[in-house]
């Protein structure tokens, strides 16, 4: 008897945005009751570096790639509800990738896509001296020099663009 094999996939990739910093949850779900014990999952990158594997509804640090330790977990209380979503701590702009969810049991492939972006912070800085406040920005800001002048109420300090 011939055994025959398909894949189920997500047909267009879901987008999930995150500024560098945050944490984001990418989801992986399959419902199907009841999934197997013997059940295993493999997140990969678009690098096929491993993010992390699931191997009989347990999570493995173990073959993680260095760039995910620590920073990559799973929910094992859900795993048998089908959900084997992950969450992604303190991510990075090296993070913005392709990622996929095997869900190896049932041949069950879910594409994600994570954007990562640099946020922008606000800055409130109060300066009580004559000194110049130099603050400068790396990545996308626009590099910039505040100059302190003399203090009356009507006075804010200034923006000189370098």
């Amino acid at each position: 008897e011939e055994r025959q094999c398909c894949t189920t996939v997500m047909q267009s990739a879901q987008v999930t945005r995150a500024q560098v910093g945050d944490s984001v949850l990418l989801p992986c779900n399959y419902k199907t009751n009841p999934l197997p014990e013997t059940t295993s999952v493999f997140w990969r990158d678009s690098n096929s570096s491993v993010v992390l594997d699931i191997i009989k509804k347990k999570p493995d640090h173990k073959t993680q790639n260095e760039k995910y330790k620590g920073r990559v977990f799973s929910f094992q209380n859900v795993y048998n509800e089908g959900n084997f979503s992950i969450l992604m701590k303190d991510v990075r702009l090296t993070d913005s990738s392709s990622y996929e969810c095997l869900v190896l049991e049932v041949n069950h492939l879910q594409i994600l896509k994570l954007t990562v972006s640099v946020g922008y912070k606000t800055l409130h800085q109060r300066v009580c001296s004559d000194d110049d406040v130099h603050i400068t920005c790396n990545t996308s800001c626009v590099r910039s020099s505040w100059r302190q002048q003399p203090v009356s109420s009507n006075t804010a300090p200034t923006k000189t663009d370098i």
